[in-house]
């Protein structure tokens, strides 16, 4: 079963701070990361964290999914 959590920057933004992933969707690519949202169109991809990334073509976030159960 497939489902579909994204959801749309137009609709809502996540929680200051919440890291999420994110879809960034250029005219030749599109590309999922994970970021922390800072405020507005500011966002620190996970890969980095000294950057600020602001970007017109993040399109659509997600909340992170839970982890892996812990195996013995």
């Amino acid at each position: 079963m497939t489902t579909n959590n994204w959801i749309s920057v137009k609709d809502r933004l996540p929680d200051i701070g919440e890291r999420v992933l994110i879809c960034i969707t250029e005219t030749e690519f599109t590309q999922i990361e994970t970021a922390e949202f800072i405020k507005n169109n500011l966002w620190f991809l996970s890969y980095d964290w000294n950057n600020k990334f602001i970007s017109k073509f993040i399109t659509h976030w997600q909340p992170l999914p839970l982890s892996p159960p812990e195996t013995e």
